[in-house]
């Protein structure tokens, strides 16, 4: 596997695991399988949308949706895998959060749970 090569992460919708997508070059996709279900995977390359994920050990844990990334209030949650739209970014104490719309809710989350699609 080439480190060099560009990739963006993807959250199986089927089975629920992530894996990354290579991009080959002057293709305008990325392209892979899923390590677990086997399924193929293609992704344009210019999708700006971002996935809630979770790496912990619990099945079903939900993320929470903050109304400001300095001590803010619970707003919402939002199950992990779902995607959003980032609509901004910013670094307060150390930890990156992103701006997200997920459906109907907007809010901020930790960057810790986001892979980039």
């Amino acid at each position: 596997m080439n480190k060099s090569k560009d990739f963006r992460g993807y959250y199986c919708k089927r089975c629920h695991t992530y894996t990354r997508l290579y991009k080959d070059e002057g293709a305008d996709h990325y392209r892979g399988k899923c390590p677990k279900c086997r399924i193929e995977i293609a992704l344009e390359a210019g999708i700006g949308e971002v996935s809630f994920f979770f790496t912990g050990g619990q099945e079903h844990r939900r993320i929470n949706l903050w109304d400001s990334y300095r001590q803010g209030k619970i707003i919402g949650k939002v199950d992990k895998g779902t995607r959003a739209k980032v609509l901004g970014k910013n670094t307060y104490n150390g930890v990156t959060w992103y701006h997200v719309r997920a459906g109907d809710k907007t809010g901020w989350v930790s960057g810790t749970f986001i892979r980039h699609l």
